[in-house]
């Protein structure tokens, strides 16, 4: 530098070195002042977030919003399945403004509050969040009580309780809540009419709800499935080709069944038991044959949030087959799963299963 200004360079600095910054400081704190005024957490208008007021947003905030929102409970692979162009959440704007059901608005306020909270660490927003789904819940409860059997407005009922469900996911309220949307939905599916099923909207709710049932029906096998929750469990929609994953949930109920059922070993439960593991490994090689999953690799990556739940859906399969069955390979193998994952991301739960495992093997 100093060759460059023409100076005689003093040597290196024996003191510290102080630069005068005061005039650039107090321009920046000028600025950061204003900026941090307009968008501080404390002086957020709830009433401007509102659904039913999105149109006044910005477009560019309206957009990344519903883009953030989507990605977070929606993947690409669920509407690519079911050959549908948007999914049910992205058809929510068009179900509200075509309606005067308010609980749907409520609910969809509450759960993108309670969204916007948790993204941003706002106890405001969350306070606020479970006003909006206090509200919602009275405003859901208010229509069923006076639609009673119609079936005028079913799939903006499914809808909401869905999406109250969403909500519970995020903030639980009670341990029982999240399953009680649930099956509170597929109740709804009994009443549901005909001409409901429009852009395929009730056909990917019906399928979404099926897959959340089962995962209660697993996790917490001492509540009582009420009947419509069972019918929804064991059948699918007419479909010509259905959802490979909604074809894996066919066979893990009929395991769960099995599993539960606790009788002795018969012919035909061999017999059943022989089947079902031909079909989940027939949809294993066919799934795996689209993905081209990589089964020489140590650690496994998803390519998105989809493929991750629907391996971990063929797992759950493997494993019912291993501890229903009395083949003593089956259940090596469903130990071998188990313990591979105590060394991994679930050493807790596995080390459950073993027991439990272990447990039923003394017991026969």
């Amino acid at each position: 530098m100093c060759e460059r200004t023409g100076k005689i360079c003093p040597g290196p600095p024996e003191g510290p070195l102080i630069v005068d910054m005061t005039a650039k400081a107090q321009t920046g704190m000028r600025r950061r002042y204003k900026a941090v005024s307009k968008s501080s957490p404390g002086s957020i208008n709830i009433k401007a977030c509102r659904f039913d007021s999105v149109s006044l947003m910005p477009t560019a905030t309206t957009t990344s919003f519903f883009e953030n929102f989507l990605g977070f409970f929606t993947t690409d692979g669920e509407g690519k399945d079911i050959r549908n162009r948007l999914t049910w959440l992205q058809r929510i704007p068009q179900l509200v403004s075509s309606r005067s059901d308010r609980a749907l608005v409520l609910a969809l306020e509450a759960t993108a509050t309670a969204y916007g909270g948790i993204m941003s660490s706002n106890t405001n927003l969350t306070h606020k969040a479970h006003e909006l789904y206090g509200t919602a819940l009275h405003a859901h409860q208010a229509v069923l009580q006076q639609r009673g059997s119609s079936n005028d407005i079913a799939v903006h009922l499914v809808s909401t309780s869905v999406m109250l469900s969403f909500f519970e996911a995020m903030q639980a309220t009670t341990a029982d809540a999240y399953r009680a949307h649930i099956y509170g939905a597929a109740r709804l599916f009994e009443v549901t009419g005909p001409g409901e099923c429009g852009f395929g909207v009730l056909c990917q709710l019906f399928y979404h709800v099926r897959t959340q049932m089962l995962f209660v029906k697993i996790a917490t096998c001492s509540y009582l499935v009420p009947l419509s929750a069972k019918k929804i469990l064991r059948d699918t929609l007419l479909y010509e080709d259905p959802p490979m994953i909604q074809q894996l949930m066919c066979c893990i109920t009929a395991l769960h069944d099995l599993q539960a059922s606790n009788t002795e070993v018969s012919g035909l439960r061999v017999h059943n038991l022989v089947a079902l593991q031909s079909t989940v490994e027939e949809l294993w090689r066919e799934y795996t044959s689209r993905k081209g999953t990589d089964h020489a690799a140590k650690t496994v990556s998803f390519v998105d949030a989809f493929t991750a739940l629907t391996s971990a859906y063929f797992s759950a399969a493997r494993i019912l087959l291993g501890v229903s069955s009395s083949g003593r390979s089956h259940r090596l193998s469903a130990v071998d799963l188990f313990e591979g994952w105590t060394k991994r991301s679930m050493p807790g739960i596995s080390a459950l299963a073993l027991d439990a495992i272990s447990r039923r093997n003394l017991a026969n």
